[in-house]
């Protein structure tokens, strides 16, 4: 358990952050709920005078389905145990919430890339709790073009097999790693092209190497197909000639791909 989670290189500090967002929409959504039900109040009584009791009992209804989501999504979390309402709960906090908590974090001055680096987390952290455990040729690994050497003649956003392995790049690398364990990877210049590879060839998990942004927001797009994420590392800066720690990479084939 501990060397997967050093190999996972889980940031507490990040799962805090998340649950506090979390946490913080849900109050958020209680203080918008109750000014539109103020605002609102005198003309739906003018329509008739239960309306306004109406409407506070359905907003309160949905109050109370949001808060018990995120109890049970929290409960998930903490005790790494699956639910019937895994899929429907995931779906609230990534399509729903996480959007929300981009707003409240900008109110609390939290950094978004901080922000986009906890929802990663924690998504990888439920992609493991679920057990995903896909054959090789189900399982796509998708890489950004900025891994490749910027100085590189040879372009492999539309063949990864067109890589010449001068070893310049970590692609020479990720290459005979993916041929052992049969599994083909993809390049991708954007999310755009990301989606298209992803709706052409119809995995049932994905490993995706990305910058904080284009992974959660990939993320996001993808739900609800299992999506397990890479950061990127940027010593030159963003979009050019960026790493990924390999030994992550190795973990995450080896632990979600069934062997042949």
């Amino acid at each position: 358990m501990n060397e997967q989670k050093s190999v996972e290189n889980l940031d507490h500090s990040q799962e805090k952050t998340f649950i506090f967002l979390l946490v913080s929409c849900w109050i958020c959504l209680i203080f918008l709920a109750f000014i539109f039900w103020k605002l609102t109040y005198f003309g739906f009584y003018q329509i008739h005078p239960f309306f306004p009791r109406i409407i506070g009992f359905i907003l309160m209804g949905l109050l109370l389905s949001v808060g018990f989501g995120i109890a049970l999504f929290l409960k998930i979390l903490v005790l790494e145990s699956d639910s019937f309402l895994f899929s429907p709960i995931r779906r609230l906090v990534s399509r729903y919430l996480f959007p929300l908590m981009v707003l409240v974090g900008r109110l609390f001055r939290i950094p978004e890339e901080r922000i986009q680096r906890s929802f990663i987390d924690i998504n990888n952290h439920l992609v493991r709790i679920k057990g995903i455990s896909v054959k090789p040729d189900k399982m796509m690994i998708l890489l950004p073009q900025c891994l490749q050497n910027s100085d590189c003649a040879f372009r492999i956003t539309k063949d990864i097999q067109s890589c010449k392995r001068c070893g310049q790049c970590q692609i020479a690398e990720i290459l005979p790693l993916l041929e052992s364990h049969g599994i083909i990877g993809w390049v991708a210049t954007g999310g755009t092209l990301a989606r298209k590879h992803i709706s052409d060839r119809r995995p049932e998990a994905v490993i995706a190497v990305a910058c904080p942004r284009d992974l959660s927001s990939g993320i996001v797009d993808c739900f609800p197909l299992p999506v397990y994420g890479i950061l990127n590392e940027r010593p030159q800066g963003p979009c050019v000639n960026t790493l990924v720690d390999m030994e992550r990479v190795r973990w995450a084939i080896q632990h979600f791909v069934i062997p042949e």
